[in-house]
């Protein structure tokens, strides 16, 4: 009577306890093969088949490794196996072999994550001390134009040390000219490290904001101005028509630490009716001179205690 001991391939340790006595098997089970009675399900199967007592002695050495708190492969568990096999825990050469490859590939493991880790603290080095505030229109205006700029750091780097992939960005750190730093992530977008604590506090505040409150009739004029068209819809102001601001005047703010405050609110509203109106003058869609008194109309709506600060979503 023989025994499957599934996914075993390695041919040192088959030799090691086995000798010639197993026999390797290897088959596929397609979605065609399966129905619902099969034991196994679609995928491959492979491994050895050995006489029922030696795959007893195999299943014993584990139980004994597990019992000793000892991992399987390791130098010990493969001599207490090996004892359990074959009454001798000297390891034979092919075991040698085998686990001078995994001191191999454990070596070059460590100094992988050794270098990764090398990468990540060099970064952590030069934003010491610093805080990430993402971009702003300061840090903006030497993007593109960061030849010009001391660079600090420059690499790529790891998520973490221990991630098995590759995944990272490629990081340039550059020192900005009041002494902030601008950091290129992947050549396609940046963000800025300050140490100014005014500059801290302010987005921190911002980040609390979490969207902005428009008082009646303000919000009923907005939802009004965009259903007949004569408010745009553009980037320069997230006004969004939609069921949550039609029924209770809240405009999100979907970008944390840099939302603007009311008081900014209100002046980039007034800009904004002001750059629609402008438009109109110069589209006149047959319904210019209605738009404009419409979009006038509402300015006259926006007041400074108009639009409040919404903080607890």
């Amino acid at each position: 009577m023989s025994t499957r001991i599934p996914r075993l391939v390695d041919q040192r340790i088959i030799e090691a306890f086995f000798g010639g006595a197993a026999q390797p098997y290897g088959y596929t089970v397609t979605v065609e093969d399966f129905d619902e009675f099969d034991n196994e399900g679609p995928g491959e199967y492979y491994g050895v088949e050995v006489p029922a007592e030696l795959a007893a002695k195999w299943d014993a050495g584990l139980a004994q490794c597990k019992a000793a708190g000892v991992q399987a492969r390791s130098r010990e568990g493969l001599a207490i196996r090996h004892g359990a096999m074959h009454g001798t825990r000297v390891l034979p050469l092919p075991l040698e072999e085998y686990l001078s490859e995994q001191d191999a590939k454990a070596g070059a493991a460590a100094e992988q994550v050794a270098a990764k880790q090398a990468l990540i603290d060099s970064h952590a080095a030069v934003v010491a001390g610093f805080a990430s505030i993402g971009p702003d229109k300061y840090s903006g205006q030497f993007w593109g134009a960061s030849g010009d700029l001391p660079c600090l750091w420059e690499g790529y780097l790891p998520f973490s040390a221990t991630e098995t992939s590759d995944l990272g960005s490629r990081r340039t750190i550059y020192q900005l000219p009041n002494g902030d730093l601008m950091e290129t992530i992947n050549g396609q977008s940046w963000t800025r490290w300050t140490k100014n604590a005014a500059l801290l506090a302010d987005r921190e505040r911002r980040a609390a904001i979490k969207g902005h409150v428009y008082a009646e009739p303000l919000r009923s004029a907005i939802v009004a101005a965009k259903q007949s068209g004569a408010l745009k819809s553009g980037a320069a102001v997230y006004l969004n028509a939609d069921r949550q601001f039609a029924a209770t005047g809240i405009d999100p703010n979907y970008s944390s630490g840099s939302c603007a405050t009311a008081a900014e609110q209100v002046v980039r509203l007034r800009d904004f009716i002001a750059e629609c109106i402008e438009q109109r003058r110069k589209w006149d869609s047959g319904k210019g001179a209605e738009q404009i008194a419409e979009l006038e109309a509402l300015a006259a709506l926006v007041t400074d205690d108009s639009i409040t600060e919404w903080a607890d979503p």
